[in-house]
C-alpha cells in the first residue's frame, strides 16, 4: 500500500498485496481516491453528508483486482460527486446502501455478502449514470 498526493492536492491511496486495509475514523477524507490492485480495502468511516472515506469528484475509486468491501455507518462512505471503476474486483456492498454518481467498468462483480440484508446502490448523484 502507498499513497501519493501534494498539499491541498488528490490523496491517492494505493492497496496491493495481502492482507486488509481499513479506512476508519471521524474525519473527511476530501479529496482521497483509492485504486486497489489487490488484497482488500474496507471502507469503514462513521460517515455523513460531510465525512466521507473517499472524498473526490470524478473517479475517486478504481477496482482493478481484490476486494472492496463497505462498512461503517451513516451510509455515504463515497463522495456523491465520486466515479467507481470496477474491474476485474469484487465490490461488496455488505448490507449497507450507498449512493455515488457514476459506474464504469469492464468485468467486476458488485454484490450484498451479508446475509439476510438488502443493499440499495443509487447511481447519477451527480448527473451520472452507469457504463458496463
Amino acid at each position: 500500500m502507498g499513497t501519493t498526493g501534494a498539499g491541498g492536492g488528490t490523496l491517492l491511496l494505493v492497496k496491493t498485496g495481502a492482507g486488509t486495509q481499513t479506512l476508519g475514523g471521524t474525519s473527511d477524507n476530501a479529496s482521497a481516491t483509492a485504486r486497489l490492485e489487490t488484497g482488500t480495502l474496507v471502507l469503514a468511516k462513521s460517515s455523513g453528508a460531510a465525512v466521507h472515506a473517499l472524498g473526490a469528484s470524478g473517479v475517486g475509486l478504481t477496482v482493478n483486482n481484490g476486494l472492496l468491501q463497505l462498512a461503517g455507518s451513516g451510509g455515504d462512505q463515497l463522495y456523491t460527486q465520486l466515479d467507481v471503476l470496477l474491474n476485474n474486483g469484487l465490490f461488496d456492498l455488505n448490507g449497507t446502501s450507498e449512493g455515488w454518481d457514476q459506474l464504469d467498468g469492464t468485468n467486476g462483480v458488485l454484490r450484498n455478502d451479508a446475509a439476510a440484508t438488502v443493499s440499495v446502490m443509487t447511481l447519477g448523484q451527480n448527473n451520472g449514470g452507469m457504463t458496463y
